[in-house]
């Protein structure tokens, strides 16, 4: 096998695992019911706003997240909103309020599958929002797998770019 075959199967690996990927986060986020999630009662031991690491194993960049700890429990609940818009979420959980919190056991620093916060009158972060979320990374793994896939067929066929916009230009500016 050449080297041009082996970076376009490569290629459609990657592009593969892309899709792959996607469709079981859709798949678990449409499934998801906060009946079949672990539930807690507890006070708020702390609540506060902090950075954690994110990305690829070559590339990583801060993300802000609201975070808070109850007592009785050994997880730091993290949750991520685009805009860092955390103003709700500070005035609502704090320092020895009582939430009801549904979520996923993890073993990582900081849990994010937080599905719903709930204070004594009111849902602080709710199920939907977190469906949204999970469904727009969903959408952009399927987005960067038709790029991969994109690549892969440009790098393997013997069309040029290139040579296509010139011929494209040539035949609008013979329409003139």
């Amino acid at each position: 096998m050449n080297k041009k075959k082996g970076t376009f199967i490569t290629l459609l690996v990657f592009a593969g695992i892309s899709f792959l990927a996607a469709i079981y986060s859709f798949a678990r986020v449409y499934n998801l019911k906060l009946n079949q999630a672990n539930v807690v009662t507890e006070e708020v031991k702390d609540a506060f706003i902090t950075e954690r690491l994110v990305g690829s194993l070559r590339y990583k960049w801060p993300e802000t997240i609201f975070c808070f700890r109850l007592y009785n429990i050994n997880q730091t609940f993290a949750i991520h909103l685009p805009g860092n818009a955390y103003g709700d979420l500070e005035r609502s959980i704090r320092k020895g309020d009582s939430v009801r919190v549904y979520y996923d056991p993890s073993s990582s620093r900081f849990n994010t599958d937080v599905y719903q916060v709930e204070t004594k009158t009111q849902v602080v972060y709710g199920l939907n929002t977190y469906k949204e979320q999970a469904s727009n990374k969903a959408g952009y793994m399927v987005i960067g797998g038709i790029a991969i896939l994109v690549i892969a067929f440009f790098s393997y066929s013997k069309f040029n770019i290139f040579t296509f916009l010139l011929q494209l230009a040539q035949v609008s500016q013979r329409k003139r």
